[in-house]
Order: C-alpha cells, then sequence, then structure tokens
C-alpha cells in the first residue's frame, strides 16, 4: 500500500475513533460536533503537511508514523484529563487540541532545528 493510501486509512480510522469518543462523552449539538470535526481536520492537514514538506522530523516512513502515534496518544490522553477533571465545552475542547498542536509542531521544529546545528 503506498503512503497516501496509508495515511487515509489512519485518518479515517481516528477520525471514526474521535466520532465515537464524541458519543460517548455525550453527542454534542451540530455546531459544536462541527467545530470539534473541523479542528481535527485542520490539525491532521497541518502535520501532515508539515511533516510532508520536511518542516517538522525527518522524512523517514518509520519515525513520521511513531511521530503521529506519541501525538495521537498524548492528545487524547490530554483531551481525556480535561474532561475528567471538569466539564469543558466543546469549543474549549477544539481550542485546547489547537494549542496542543500548535505547542507540538513548535517542539517537533524546535527538535529539528537543534539536531541540525548539532551536526
Amino acid at each position: 500500500m503506498n503512503p497516501i493510501k496509508k495515511e487515509i486509512v489512519w485518518f479515517f480510522g481516528v477520525l471514526i475513533a474521535f466520532i465515537l469518543l464524541l458519543v460517548l462523552v455525550g453527542f454534542p449539538k451540530i455546531l459544536e460536533f462541527s467545530i470539534l470535526i473541523a479542528t481535527f481536520i485542520f490539525t491532521w492537514v497541518i502535520l501532515s503537511i508539515s511533516y510532508k514538506k520536511g518542516i517538522l522530523g525527518n522524512n523517514d516512513t518509520k519515525s513520521l508514523r511513531k511521530e503521529l502515534i506519541w501525538f495521537v496518544v498524548l492528545l487524547t490522553i490530554f483531551l481525556s484529563l480535561l474532561l475528567l477533571l471538569g466539564s469543558p465545552t466543546y469549543t474549549d475542547l477544539a481550542l485546547m487540541a489547537l494549542v496542543f498542536t500548535a505547542i507540538w509542531i513548535f517542539r517537533s521544529f524546535l527538535f529539528k532545528y537543534l539536531a541540525s546545528r548539532k551536526n
């Protein structure tokens, strides 16, 4: 399977898991649901483009897959903790996901920059 097909399979798999998580937590209103899905798609596209253009990390497929799995796991833990600690609105969750993604992108860029300076 080529890398684009693998990414599409991963994208829809994680999207379905994300939607199931939303249903388990309590199905949001249509507007809130749309905001969360748009946030999910936006963060996925930003990370995907950043890695494919070589802005973040290296272009090794194994390390890219490992990095994205860590991102998804840590984001899920982060959002789950937010849900357990209080009852934030869906808009708050979307905003926190965007902030987490921005921090992750900055972290990855910083690691790549420092690794290139070291060599």
